[in-house]
């Protein structure tokens, strides 16, 4: 009897062993409920929750997250997000090309490969907490954005759900200007997708920021891999990748620029100029060549490729530069007559032009006529320097504008002989300084004081000038001697009328 029952009891412990193996199998095996993903709204503070790594590289054992507002989709029951970045505030680097090449050799940044995956709802929303990402960027709330881009990527999605995320977070350390962590996003980026369509994208914006970090070598390193990686996939995308092409090519020529390295860039601009361009692309890079040869002081290149760019660019935003430099250069070669031309077109340059910056023309409208006119006017061509001057005349209207260009051309009128037409313009700048505020601008009394000192000037002359008249007359002729008198000495006769009376 007691045999029996040891045995049915042997028989009743290790059936409810089993039954509680099996609860405890069904129990881990079953996933956490999803809640649903919800917009996040602006006004809440975002603190995702953020698992951090040991010096190590292990997780802690403890993976409770704390929750707001914007990480409330991935709260109640799911995994933290792990982090990985905590070296990334200390990769900073004092020197550019120290912190350029760091973090190609060792990136910090390296997504999760073990985290459990996250529910169907988290990446349908995805868009959404992306788009929340670049609003709070776009708000200036850095912190907000960089926390819940990482919340995002310490899940485990599909991987090709880690681009947009990536790239956004390289954009925000751009804005940032922390260069050197938008290069190892970007970093891990390449080397997560080397096969994707934006390989050549990524490299650009990687080769744009060497060159913001003062590192122009790597950055046409940068440039070169572009040219290769969309060569590779122009069989997918011909267009886009010819545009990218032209894009990188631009950049290297941009960054041979920079470094004062104009042959290179020479080079490359006009290598540019055989592809087909659009008319924007054309003018930007016709500029640069011209801004080139000029630093060259190559003067007859830079004459014919300005000509080249005033007829194939007539509307360009950089005409009247072009011009200004033209006309410069062709007065360097002894081509008075058409520099001349050049500054008269720049003067009569139609203002209503879509896109035109009337303050930059004001600028290079008035440089261009004062110094040609100067110019002549230094070197006695004082028929084309009053040309010059009638032109600037007509453009403004402010008394600064003005009394500057009366005064030069009265100055040009006296060298011309055109005494009185001087006179009368410099009596308009007094007319005009009557007619201010007394002491209102001191350049205006300088200008006022200077044309009264040439009324002074042009008056003593023409008083100078009538007495050196009068002395080349010769002397007044005395009156003659009067005649012997028959009258007899001793008696009285009456004085000459024109002796003077004896008192």
């Amino acid at each position: 009897m007691i045999v029996s029952l040891l045995r049915a009891s042997r028989y009743f412990i290790g059936l409810l062993a089993i039954v509680c193996l099996t609860l405890l199998r069904l129990r881990a095996s079953e996933p956490a409920h999803p809640p649903a993903v919800s917009a996040v709204p602006r006004s809440a503070s975002v603190h995702a929750p953020v698992e951090t790594n040991n010096a190590h590289g292990s997780k802690p054992k403890d993976k409770a997250s704390t929750n707001s507002a914007p990480a409330a989709a991935v709260a109640h029951g799911h995994s933290p997000a792990s982090s990985a970045t905590n070296a990334l505030s200390k990769s900073d680097s004092h020197t550019p090309a120290a912190a350029a090449t760091e973090h190609e050799k060792k990136p910090e940044w390296v997504l999760p490969d073990e985290e459990p995956p996250s529910p169907k709802g988290f990446e349908a929303e995805l868009d959404t907490w992306i788009d929340t990402a670049r609003k709070e960027r776009a708000a200036t709330n850095y912190a907000a954005a960089e926390s819940l881009l990482k919340s995002i990527l310490g899940r485990q999605l599909k991987p090709e759900l880690y681009r947009p995320v990536l790239r956004e977070l390289a954009v925000l350390y751009e804005t940032k200007d922390e260069l050197a962590k938008a290069q190892q996003i970007l970093s891990q980026y390449l080397s997560r997708f080397p096969s994707d369509p934006a390989v050549p994208e990524v490299l650009l914006e990687q080769g744009r920021n060497y060159q913001r970090m003062g590192v122009p070598r790597l950055a046409v390193t940068k440039f070169y891999a572009v040219m290769s990686t969309a060569i590779n996939i122009a069989g997918s995308d011909p267009v886009g990748a010819q545009r990218t092409v032209l894009r990188a090519q631009h950049e290297i020529a941009n960054c041979y620029f920079d470094s004062a390295e104009y042959d290179s860039a020479v080079d490359f601009f006009r290598r540019m100029l055989k592809l087909q361009l659009s008319p924007r692309d054309e003018a930007t890079v016709r500029y640069k060549l011209v801004k080139s040869l000029e630093r060259l002081s190559r003067t007859n290149e830079v004459v014919g490729e300005s000509e080249q760019f005033v007829r194939r660019c007539p509307t360009a935003t950089q005409l009247p530069e072009i011009r200004v430099i033209l006309a410069s250069n062709l007065k360097n070669l002894g081509r008075d007559d058409e520099a001349v031309a050049q500054v008269a077109a720049l003067l009569k340059q139609d203002r209503t032009q879509p896109g035109l910056d009337l303050e930059a023309l004001a600028r290079w409208q008035w440089r261009a006529g004062n110094d040609l006119g100067n110019q002549l006017y230094r070197q006695g061509d004082y028929i084309h320097s009053l040309e010059v001057y009638r032109l600037l005349e007509g453009l403004g209207t402010s008394p600064e504008w003005k009394w500057s260009i009366w005064y030069q051309t009265a100055l040009v009128l006296e060298k011309l002989d055109q005494v009185q037409r001087a006179r009368d313009t410099y009596q308009k700048i007094l007319a005009e300084r009557s007619k201010a505020t007394p002491g209102a601008r001191g350049d205006l009394d300088l200008v006022a004081d200077l044309a009264r000192w040439r009324l002074e000037s042009l008056d003593w002359g023409d008083h100078a000038a009538t007495a050196f008249k009068e002395l080349a007359r010769g002397p007044v002729p005395s009156s003659p001697a009067p005649a012997p008198s028959s009258t007899p000495a001793g008696s009285s006769a009456a004085a000459p009328a024109s002796a003077p009376a004896k008192k």
